[in-house]
């Protein structure tokens, strides 16, 4: 059933509707790539589904998914997926600038809002969650 049928309270979210939603809201804050490092970005994504987790009645949506960092290699399977569905949609690249360090570039050519709206939630929830990714992202320090 497309999410426009369904009332906001009963929308599933899953990892890579998270994701999607991030990459583009980051596309429309002007971001241009983020870390490909797997470590930091579990972690980040760790942080933004925390805070999706407890704002969940907020944002009217219900997480059917867990993000579960190893507890030795700090990385997480479900973050893996979320991260290849986005380069397989053709959100993400992965790009070697001049300073040698890979990145996943965010790749989203056509209007970043087409992309969220068919998406659980609204605007204003990926605003708040691609802020927390981004700012966990920077905080990120081999934890």
């Amino acid at each position: 059933m497309p999410t426009e049928d369904v009332p906001i309270a009963e929308q599933n979210i899953y990892m890579s509707d998270l994701v999607t939603g991030v990459v583009a809201s980051l596309g429309l804050k002007g971001r241009e790539a983020i870390s490909s490092d797997e470590r930091r970005l579990s972690f980040a994504f760790e942080k933004t589904f925390e805070h999706l987790r407890q704002n969940a009645e907020r944002y009217g949506v219900n997480p059917r998914f867990r993000v579960i960092r190893h507890y030795i290699h700090g990385t997480s399977e479900v973050v893996s997926e979320g991260i290849l569905d986005a380069m397989q949609r053709g959100m993400l690249r992965t790009s070697v600038p001049s300073d040698g360090l890979m990145r996943l570039t965010i790749a989203v050519k056509e209007d970043p809002f087409l992309w969220i709206r068919h998406l659980p939630g609204d605007t204003q929830m990926y605003d708040e969650l691609s802020r927390v990714f981004w700012e966990s992202q920077h905080e990120y320090t081999n934890q």
